[in-house]
């Protein structure tokens, strides 16, 4: 099963992060951001990696 992960790759994202998590959650996809909102896409990277994910597939979005 691949897991996909929305990735906010602008400043103004973290603006709008109720608005990705609740995009997120209606999906089933992981959020994460680039720049100033948690969690980093490192932090999600590394909890999939944790739990031995083998297939992520990254979108992103942008408002800014």
């Amino acid at each position: 099963m691949t897991t996909h992960v929305l990735v906010g790759t602008s400043p103004a994202d973290a603006t709008r992060h109720a608005e990705l998590v609740t995009t997120a959650g209606q999906l089933g996809a992981d959020l994460a951001f680039l720049q100033l909102a948690s969690p980093s896409l490192g932090e999600v990277l590394d909890r999939l990696a944790a739990r031995r994910e083998t297939s992520v597939t990254l979108v992103g979005v942008s408002s800014g």
